[in-house]
C-alpha cells in the first residue's frame, strides 16, 4: 500500500538550529539522570525502542532533526541547507564543511549516503531508522545519491511532506562509514568507546550493563555553544520504589526521557515530597 500523500514542504533552506533564548543559557555542570529500561542497542539500524535512542541519540548527529524549542519544526542537523525540486520528489541536501567524528576523521556525503543506505536496505527490517524509505526510490533506482563531498540527493516515488518528517525522527543517525567498512559493530558500547565512532555533543565514557552509562561533553562539537552540561550519568533503574527514593534523596535530578515507570500518583506525590524541586510532567497519553 503506498503510503498517505501529504504535502511537501515548500520552504528551502533552513536554520542550523534554533538559538537559545537570550539570557536563558546556563553553561556547565554535571547531571545525574534516570533511565526506565536499559538500552537494547547502541546501532541506530533496525533500532525501535525508546530506551536505545535516549543512549545513543546524544552520541551521533543526523542530517535534519526536529528543532529542539519547536517541536513541530524541521531543521538542520549535520546540513546547512536543503532544496527542493523536481516537483517535490527531490531533495538536496548541502552537508556542513569540517565536521569532526570523536576521532578525528572528517564526518562528510560520504558517510551519510553510506548510512541512509544501510538503513535502506529492503533486505533487512527498518526499523524506525529506515521508516523514510517507504518514500525514496530504491538505492539501485537512485533513491540516495553522493553529488560530491558535500551534497547528498534524494529522490522520492512522489511528492511527500512526510518524508523530511520521518527523516529527521531521532533514529536516522550518520555513522562513520570508515569503521563500518572495517567490520567494527557499533551495536558494542566497548567499541564506541575504543574506536571514538560518534560526532554528537557527548561521547560515551562508560557503560555497565543493566546499571549505567555515563557520558561527558564533547569538547571539539562543530554546533557553537552546545552542549551546555559537562557531563551526564544515566541510571538504569527499573524498580519504582528505587526511583521514587533517590528523587526524593536528591540522587536523580531528572528522567532523561518523556517517560518513567511510575504511575501518575508516584510522580505526583515525589513532587508533592520534594515540595516541588521535581516536577511532573504529564505527556499524553499517559
Amino acid at each position: 500500500t503506498r503510503p498517505t500523500n501529504t504535502p511537501y514542504p515548500t520552504s528551502t533552506p533552513m536554520a542550523a538550529y534554533t538559538p537559545t533564548p537570550a539570557g536563558a543559557a546556563k553553561y556547565g555542570g554535571h547531571v545525574n539522570m534516570s533511565a526506565y529500561a536499559d538500552t537494547k542497542d547502541w546501532d541506530p539500524k533496525g533500532s525501535s525502542s525508546l530506551s536505545s535512542i535516549q543512549s545513543y541519540s546524544q552520541l551521533y548527529n543526523q542530517i535534519v532533526q526536529m528543532d529542539t524549542v519547536d517541536t513541530s519544526l524541521v531543521v538542520c542537523d549535520v546540513c546547512k541547507d536543503w532544496e527542493i525540486s523536481n516537483g517535490g520528489q527531490t531533495f538536496t541536501f548541502r552537508i556542513r564543511d569540517g565536521i569532526k567524528f570523536w576521532d578525528g576523521e572528517t564526518l562528510d556525503a560520504n558517510d551519510v549516503v553510506y548510512s541512509m543506505h544501510r538503513y535502506g536496505d529492503l533486505d533487512s527490517g527498518a526499523g524506525r531508522s529506515g521508516l523514510w524509505r517507504n518514500y525514496t526510490l530504491t538505492a539501485n533506482d537512485g533513491g540516495v545519491n553522493l553529488i560530491d563531498d558535500l551534497t547528498v540527493e534524494f529522490n522520492l516515488q512522489f511528492a511527500s511532506g512526510a518524508f523530511i518528517k520521518f527523516l529527521a525522527v531521532d533514529y536516522v543517525k550518520v555513522l562513520p562509514e570508515h569503521w563500518l567498512r572495517e567490520g567494527v559493530d557499533l551495536n558494542q558500547a566497548e567499541n564506541v568507546m575504543d574506536f571514538q565512532t560518534g560526532s554528537g555533543p557527548f561521547v560515551l565514557d562508560e557503560y555497565q550493563r543493566g546499571n549505567f552509562y555515563k557520558v561527558s561533553k564533547n569538547p571539539n562539537y562543530f554546533k557553537e555553544g552546545r552542549p551546555f552540561f559537562d557531563s551526564i550519568d544515566h541510571f538504569i533503574i527499573t524498580d519504582t520504589s528505587t526511583l521514587a527514593a533517590q528523587f526524593k534523596a536528591g540522587q536523580i535530578d531528572m528522567t532523561n526521557s518523556g517517560f518513567t515507570n511510575l504511575s501518575p500518583t508516584q510522580a505526583f506525590a515525589i513532587e508533592d515530597d520534594t515540595g516541588g524541586k521535581i516536577i511532573t510532567v504529564p505527556v499524553s497519553p499517559s
